[in-house]
């Protein structure tokens, strides 16, 4: 249940404010960097990935290209992390409204 994990903190370091949506990679989340004092993206990962090794080993492996991709219309990929109950993704926070909701308010056509 998404409402179990706010007010947590991972890793000593990413303290989960609010549960934003849930996407086919998990349930997303709006956290704090401690160090930084800044909002981040932190996706949860389902229980049948972070309880596997061989997975998380090939999702880091497959993603650290990410890390170095750095362009002003795509959000910063910062890596995945484990604690002893859960694997999660980490990006750099957007604020405002997401593209699923932009769409929705006003459709643009494929032409």
């Amino acid at each position: 249940m998404p409402a179990s994990l706010i007010g947590k903190t991972l890793l000593n370091r990413y303290r989960i404010e609010e549960f934003v949506t849930r996407t086919p990679l998990g349930e997303q989340y709006r956290a704090i960097d401690e160090r930084s004092n800044k909002s981040v993206t932190l996706t949860i990962l389902p229980k049948s990935i972070a309880e596997n090794a061989e997975a998380i080993k090939e999702l880091d492996s497959k993603s650290k290209p990410l890390q170095d991709i750095s362009h002003p219309n795509l959000t910063k990929y910062l890596g995945i992390y484990q604690t002893p109950t859960h694997a999660f993704l980490l990006e750099e926070w957007v604020d405002g409204p997401s593209l699923q909701h932009i769409l929705e308010k006003s459709p643009v056509s494929a032409e």
